[in-house]
């Protein structure tokens, strides 16, 4: 495998949950955010996550343990599933 470097995730609209600093990413891998994460870009609690995840309404994510990560393009597409239509206001 290639050494590892510093990179920016590729979904523009989260990419600020990331600082060139706090993420390390391996070359070919998504970077992977945490719930906390998620919760603080929604304005939700985190609470919140896990009973959308229970309920089968919240973004796919991967369990390693008892630690849970999702990965930025899969929380880019449970949240344009999401999106009211343009004329629902």
């Amino acid at each position: 495998m290639s050494s590892t470097q510093l990179g920016t995730p590729r979904v523009d609209g989260l990419a600020h949950l990331f600082s060139m600093d706090e993420q390390e990413t391996i070359d070919g891998l998504e970077p992977l955010i945490t719930v906390h994460q998620l919760a603080r870009y929604l304005d939700v609690p985190v609470q919140r996550i896990y009973d959308w995840r229970i309920a089968g309404i919240g973004p796919r994510g991967y369990r390693f343990g008892r630690e849970l990560r999702f990965t930025l393009p899969e929380v880019q597409r449970w949240m344009d599933e999401r999106a009211e239509p343009t004329d629902a206001r």
